[in-house]
């Protein structure tokens, strides 16, 4: 008997068998609560979530989240950067040469 295992995105309901067609990242919720044995911290904020409310979303479902943001590779034109004066100074000299 063999197993199959599906992975499925929580949010789109996308659903493959291979861990590489659909990489999932796991996202959860943190918990506000009161802190005990102390006077000086009223609120704590915890990871710990005894609830378990976390979900499962795809790459493309994370970026519409607001979790990451798609690297946009966006070519500039390069600008020509103006001649310094030594390059300025070969030219001429260059040009000096050539007409003689």
């Amino acid at each position: 008997m063999s197993q199959v295992t599906t992975y499925k995105c929580d949010k789109c309901k996308e659903e493959s068998i291979n861990s590489e067609d659909l990489k999932l990242t796991t996202i959860g919720v943190g918990v506000k609560s009161t802190a005990y044995g102390s006077s000086y911290h009223e609120k704590a904020f915890s990871l710990y979530d005894p609830l378990r409310r976390e979900m499962e979303v795809c790459d493309s479902c994370l970026e519409k989240l607001g979790f990451v943001h798609k690297k946009v590779n966006e070519y500039k034109e390069m600008e020509q950067p103006y001649p310094t004066l030594e390059n300025m100074v070969r030219e001429i000299i260059r040009e000096e040469i050539q007409n003689s």
